[in-house]
């Protein structure tokens, strides 16, 4: 899920309802990449760009 804001956090908490075994949350600010996590993400990418994909793809 790209963004660790309000609607970022619903469609993590949304995707986990639905069954995903795994959502990783892309954001840069730990405050609120830990409150992702509250909502069920799993992983947290903190980088931007092509990093950000090969961060998500490992």
């Amino acid at each position: 899920m790209i963004g660790d804001g309000a609607i970022g956090f619903s469609a993590v908490a949304e995707a986990m309802a639905m069954g995903a075994s795994r959502m990783t949350l892309l954001g840069g600010q730990q405050a609120r990449t830990d409150l992702g996590r509250e909502f069920g993400s799993t992983g947290v990418v903190a980088e931007r760009g092509d990093a950000a994909i090969a961060g998500v793809c490992s």
